[in-house]
Formats: C-alpha cells, sequence, structure tokens
C-alpha cells in the first residue's frame, strides 16, 4: 500500500495519507475518569461544607469580666428579653426590658431564640459586656448545648468550687 493518495484537488497529485481512526478508539478514557474523579471530589465538597458548621467559641475574656451572663429569649412583644436561667443566678431577674439594656441597639439578633448574654450592670442600666475585639462590638451567643458546656467551663474558672 502507498504511503500517498491520489488528491481530487487539482493543484495536488498526492497526499500523505492519514492513519485510520476506530470509532472505538481510546483517547476519551482518560478524560472521562478525569471527569469522574473531578466531579466525586466537588460532590465530596459539596457535602462537607452542607454537614459541618462552625461552632459557637464564647469569647472567655467578655464572660469573664462580665457581671453575670443570662440565658434569654428575646420576646418581640415584651420588647426585652425572657430570662430562663442566669449564672450567677439572679432571683429578682426575670426579665430585662430593651430600654434596661443601654447597648442593644448595636446587636443583631432574632426574637424567639435562646441567647446567652454576658451583663454587666452599670447602677440601674444593664450593658451587653462589650468585648475587647478590635471593633468592641458586644457579643451574644445561640444557647447550644456546646455554648452551654463552655460556659459552665470558663465559670468554672472564674470562681472555682
Amino acid at each position: 500500500m502507498s504511503q500517498y493518495v491520489e488528491s481530487k484537488q487539482p493543484h495536488a497529485k498526492y497526499t500523505p495519507a492519514l492513519p485510520a481512526t476506530d470509532a472505538n478508539s481510546k483517547p476519551l478514557l482518560p478524560l472521562i475518569g478525569v471527569l469522574l474523579i473531578g466531579i466525586l471530589w466537588l460532590t465530596g465538597m459539596l457535602w462537607l461544607v452542607l454537614t459541618t458548621s462552625n461552632p459557637v467559641t464564647l469569647n472567655k475574656e467578655q464572660i469573664l469580666r462580665a457581671n453575670f451572663v443570662i440565658q434569654a429569649k428575646f420576646i418581640e412583644k415584651l420588647k426585652g428579653f425572657d430570662i430562663d436561667q442566669a449564672w450567677p443566678p439572679q432571683p429578682n431577674l426575670t426579665s430585662i426590658s430593651q430600654a434596661d439594656i443601654a447597648n442593644l441597639k448595636e446587636i443583631k439578633f432574632e426574637a424567639d431564640v435562646d441567647y446567652l448574654v454576658p451583663i454587666t450592670r452599670t447602677g440601674d442600666t444593664y450593658l451587653v459586656t462589650p468585648s475587647r475585639l478590635p471593633s468592641g462590638q458586644p457579643l451574644i451567643y445561640p444557647a447550644t448545648a456546646e455554648a452551654l458546656t463552655q460556659l459552665k467551663l470558663i465559670l468554672k474558672e472564674k470562681s472555682p468550687e
């Protein structure tokens, strides 16, 4: 068999013959394998993003400076916090109105959600204990089981029994 085939173009008599390609050639298999691995990796990353979250971390220094910490729910109707529990206990304190907490407007929170709120008392006014972060933002925390465990450990350090 000749290396050249006769061309149907008038200006060239012979052109090099191209190797015959098989319809079942294998160059696509590595590409499909790489695509499959990439899709599996992206699916795994998406699963990790959806199933893991950043845990709540209490600002230890803020908690230690607070006069007390409350576990409370902000009730929109009452315009204040309905207190479930306080550390150390505050027997005469069952709720705090929004007006009694001087810096509450600086904080974003949702109504009807339990929060841990570090409180500093200044005379007749309460203050969400400011953090010493560069922004000085007062911080409150969702009252999750993990956050309550952290709080109890921090409070043990504040007043060991």
